[in-house]
């Protein structure tokens, strides 16, 4: 479960993908 990075690389939808 390692959302919050993509969240970082991306944003909102970053988390979701």
């Amino acid at each position: 479960e390692r959302p919050v990075v993509r969240e970082l690389s991306g944003g909102n939808q970053g988390t979701l993908c």
